[in-house]
């Protein structure tokens, strides 16, 4: 973990000055080769280092192609159906996360790890060279982004921090983020320990309780533009709901003693996590203007990885000092604390900025 999440939180925000120069669908090709090439030297890494080598270079080509990846999609859709494209991109990560890994462990069992590797970097390449013949940024948007710059890279990153901490709503959303992945990421790291200290379940029921959460994510990312239509499009209230969902199923799950309960409050946990995940990542690229879209988003995206990984590590910790459940009812009062954040001081001013655009 240490070694796949460190870039993206030391270099994260640098990397938001990169996007902002240069071409944003070029950087995303090319990561997409890069990502090929770690994928096939994975097969001839020996030894434990080597494998750690990869990773970190993997996670610091990660660190342009994740923000670069939603930073352009403004550019490819009107405001309108932000929320539609991003849930429609996490959907896919989250189904692509559960068949896709099924079936490389298939191919890996049927044809060998070389088999394996050569697949999985041809997949990379492939999705490279469909970025590069299918995604059709309009030619003004490309332009925009290779303005000639006076300033220095250092002073462009020192604007791009400014302009975040200045915003209105962009700022205290950056505070959602860091405490929402605070509290959500502590039940990633703390399942296994309830999952078979506290409730003693077996490899396969911990294995449902994985999956569960998978499935809540997909359901959540495709639920969030109907939930955003029943508020009326009320994105921030939207928002709210959704962290209130979660950190309430948190307490709920703290209390759960049987295996159905656990796996049902897993799934409507993420689902509701997902929820909110989606239409904050929108409401980011709603307020981000284009000319700083890139230092805005991967700003927010590096400190919110920041609060992942303490949460992620820190709740392991935190459950040998108090007990598992208490660990997993603190992290849902730190998510229903957020939605309270969000209704008392964000959506005000946030959904008045909004006000007579079209939310879906």
């Amino acid at each position: 973990m240490f070694f796949r999440t460190i870039p993206l939180v030391v270099l994260g925000a640098f990397a938001g000055v990169l996007l902002d120069r240069w071409n944003r669908k070029l950087t995303m090709v090319i990561c997409s080769v890069v990502f090929a090439v770690i994928a096939i030297t994975y097969y001839w890494a020996t030894t434990p280092w080597q494998f750690y080598a990869l990773t970190f270079l993997w996670a610091l080509v990660m660190t342009a192609y994740k923000p670069a990846r939603f930073v352009v999609v403004p550019n490819l859709v009107p405001g309108s159906q932000l929320l539609q494209a991003n849930s429609l991109i996490l959907g896919t990560d989250q189904f692509i996360g559960m068949a896709g890994t099924a079936a490389l462990g298939y191919i890996l069992d049927r044809g060998g790890a070389s088999v394996t590797f050569v697949l999985s970097s041809t997949l990379l390449l492939a999705s490279g060279l469909l970025v590069a013949a299918l995604v059709p940024i309009p030619q003004k948007k490309v332009e925009e982004n290779r303005i000639t710059r006076k300033s220095g890279f250092l002073d462009d990153f020192i604007q791009g921090w400014r302009y975040l901490y200045s915003h209105p709503i962009l700022w205290p959303l950056t505070i959602v983020v860091t405490l929402m992945w605070l509290g959500l990421s502590a039940q990633t790291s703390i399942l296994v320990i309830l999952a078979k200290k506290d409730l003693g379940l077996s490899d396969m029921q911990y294995a449902f309780l994985s999956s569960a959460s998978n499935v809540g994510g997909l359901a959540g990312t495709l639920l969030a533009p109907m939930i955003v239509w029943y508020t009326g499009g009320k994105r921030f209230t939207a928002l709210a709901w959704g962290l209130a969902g979660a950190g309430v199923v948190a307490l709920l799950l703290s209390l759960a003693s049987g295996f159905t309960s656990v796996l049902v409050l897993v799934t409507v946990l993420w689902t509701s996590a997902y929820v909110a995940a989606s239409i904050e990542e929108a409401l980011e690229q709603e307020f981000s203007p284009n000319e700083i879209r890139g230092r805005v988003l991967s700003t927010i995206s590096a400190i919110g990885m920041a609060g992942y990984m303490i949460g992620i590590s820190g709740a392991p910790f935190l459950s040998d000092l108090i007990s598992v459940r208490a660990v997993v009812a603190v992290s849902g009062v730190v998510v229903l604390l957020v939605a309270v954040l969000v209704v008392a001081l964000i959506r005000p001013r946030g959904e008045k900025q909004m006000k007579g655009s079209d939310p879906t």
